[in-house]
Formats: structure tokens, C-alpha cells, sequence
């Protein structure tokens, strides 16, 4: 019986170094001394990459991340780039306030907790009235606004 070949592809010579070193397919470097060098990753990053995995799987994006997006109008023109808005989700993020600013389109775009939140912006060194917005997990949803002063001066938003 004759002992079995070793395929071709199993050991591979450097042309570079003349045989003296060569590399299995598991990329093991064999030196002419017989040592072996694996490549290893270190044991903290692999508990970083394991709790990682961990957060993600145990916090979905989805159950905290629902898209809201639009454009604020003044003068059926867009607003200038920074404009603040206050967005508060009292059922999900308590009395944290979350602000946000207008890019230079007057466009803006953040991701919310699902539900019930309030909108406000500040034009003119002035909040508007509060307008109700919902977020919804499963679609991103477009809230373009028109700031409108009503007749006692207040600015408001309406939905365009």
C-alpha cells in the first residue's frame, strides 16, 4: 500500500524566498526551522466583538429607531441652514428634549422613538406652537412644514 499523496494545493512555496518558507491554505507560515506562526486575534478583541454582538441582538435598531424627515418652508421659501428644532417624546424619552438643525436646503432628518412626539421650531428667535408628529417603525415619515404667523404674531407650523 502506498501512503497517500499530498494534494498540490495544500503547500504553497514563496517564489520571493526560494522554498524556504512556505504557506498552508489554513495560512499557517512554515519557516525551513519548523516552527510554526498562526496568526491569532488578541482575546480582548474578541470579547469586544462578542458583546458587540451582543448589544446588537439584544436592542434591534427597529424598536427605537423610527425614521422622520422633511422640509420647513417660510415664504414658500426653504429656511436657511440652522435652524434649531426641539423634538420631545414624553412617553418614550421622559423629559429629554432632543434638538436637531435645519442643512442648508431647510431639510431635516433624525430617528425617533415610535409613537407620539411634539415638534417645535425656533425661527426669529421664536418657538412655534408645538405640532404632534408620529413616528412609526416600519416607514420613514415625511413631516414638510410651512412656519405661518398667525394673526397675534405667533408662528406656526402646517402641514404641507
Amino acid at each position: 500500500m502506498r501512503p497517500a499523496k499530498e494534494p498540490a494545493h495544500s503547500k504553497t512555496v514563496c517564489p520571493m524566498l526560494k522554498g524556504s518558507v512556505a504557506a498552508t491554505p489554513a495560512l499557517l507560515i512554515r519557516p525551513a526551522t519548523g516552527f510554526t506562526f498562526e496568526p491569532q486575534i488578541e482575546e480582548d478583541e474578541m470579547r469586544k466583538v462578542g458583546i458587540l454582538l451582543l448589544v446588537f441582538l439584544m436592542f434591534p435598531v427597529s424598536t427605537f429607531a423610527a425614521q422622520v424627515f422633511g422640509n420647513i418652508k417660510f415664504d414658500n421659501r426653504s429656511v436657511e441652514e440652522g435652524v434649531l428644532i426641539r423634538i420631545r417624546c414624553p412617553e418614550k424619552m421622559g423629559k429629554e428634549e432632543k434638538y436637531l438643525k435645519t442643512d442648508r436646503f431647510g431639510s431635516y432628518s433624525d430617528y425617533l422613538p415610535a409613537g407620539k412626539c411634539t415638534f417645535e421650531v425656533n425661527y426669529g428667535n421664536q418657538w412655534t406652537i408645538p405640532y404632534d408628529i408620529y413616528a412609526d417603525e416600519s416607514d420613514p415619515v415625511r413631516y414638510d412644514f410651512e412656519l405661518v404667523r398667525s394673526e397675534g404674531g405667533q408662528l406656526r407650523l402646517e402641514r404641507k
